[in-house]
This record gives structure tokens, C-alpha cells and sequence, in this order.
């Protein structure tokens, strides 16, 4: 199925969905992106994939929420984020398009699940709190991406798209190098 529109919610933004930008939008370049919590986009259909919204885990259906009783949880039982979903269903896909050598590819898979894709999951379900990181918790990159939203009174009604849309494009050179080591 060809994907050309790419659903998450509106308003305020967090590290897990921008980071699932990053990744969706390097395999689906072509694809709009949509900030919306309106029925009719977090509706599955085709063409679409849903993530961080929804209501459902549902991937035949093209969904990738976390935001539902029972939530989706890792083999440890650490509940997984609309990233952490993401990543399960398109990161090899993702690393595919660095060239990594395929004798490689679930070893990387599973190195940058583990140091940067976990921790995320961690934060955005309050299993680790940023709290933790004491004075340097607005430097970790789910503070950083917290600190890129619009100032409280900004009355632009297109202020979070644009503060989200720069968000990613700052979050794909992390994830870019990351992957690139």
C-alpha cells in the first residue's frame, strides 16, 4: 500500500511523536503530514498510517498508538511509546535506507532500540522521569524537544505546526547521527 498522508494529534507535541516524524517521513518523503484529532483523520484508511493517536495498536490497520488500556509493552513490560511502536514496525526499513549492510541491519536494529528508542518509551510513559537526570534534564533530547513548543502566549493559531515541524527537522539530524555511528 502506497502511504500518503501521515496522522498524529494536534497541539502540544512530545519526543515520541516527533521522532516518529522523522522516521515515517524519511521512508514516505512523498507523504503529508497531518496534526489533527478529528475523527476523520485518526479514522484508518488507505494511504494512511496513525501514530500517537487512535486509541488502538492495530499495525494491519495503520495504527501505532499507546494511549489506550492495556498498552502495548515490550517483552520487559516497559510500555512502548508511539515511537517505540513505530520503530518495532519500520526500522529495519528506515536503516535500509542508510545502507547499512543487510548482516548488520538487526544489530543495529537492536543497539539503537536499546540506547536511544527506549529511553524515549521510558520518559513519554513516565516510567523514567526526566526528574531523574537532575540538572541536566532539560538537556536530554525528550527535554530539548520539549523546549522547541511555543511560548505560552503565543496567540498564532499555526504557532505548534510550525514549532512542530522544526522540531523534527532538529530531531532527524539526532537520530541521523546517531544512526550514522
Amino acid at each position: 500500500m502506497a502511504i500518503s498522508t501521515l496522522v498524529t494529534h494536534s497541539g502540544g507535541f512530545h519526543a515520541d511523536e516527533v521522532l516518529s516524524t522523522v522516521i515515517l517521513t524519511r521512508l514516505y518523503p512523498e507523504a503529508e503530514v497531518v496534526r489533527s484529532r478529528s475523527s476523520e483523520w485518526i479514522t484508518p484508511a488507505d494511504g494512511r498510517l496513525i501514530y500517537d493517536v487512535g486509541g488502538a495498536y492495530d499495525p494491519d490497520a495503520g495504527i501505532f498508538d499507546h494511549h489506550q488500556r492495556e498498552s502495548p509493552l515490550r517483552e520487559d513490560d516497559t510500555p512502548y511509546s508511539s515511537f517505540g511502536l513505530v520503530w518495532k514496525h519500520f526500522g529495519i526499513d528506515f536503516l535500509k535506507s542508510f545502507d547499512i549492510p543487510e548482516a548488520h541491519l538487526e544489530t543495529v536494529h537492536a543497539s539503537f532500540d536499546r540506547s536511544f528508542v527506549l529511553p524515549v518509551d521510558q520518559v513519554d510513559n513516565g516510567t523514567v522521569s526526566l526528574s531523574e537526570a537532575g540538572p541536566l534534564s532539560s538537556m536530554t533530547l525528550p527535554g530539548l524537544i520539549e523546549t522547541l513548543k511555543p511560548v505560552f502566549d503565543d496567540t498564532d493559531p499555526e504557532s505548534e505546526t510550525r514549532a512542530f515541524h522544526a522540531a523534527v527537522g532538529i530531531a532527524r539530524q539526532f537520530v541521523e547521527a546517531r544512526v550514522a555511528r
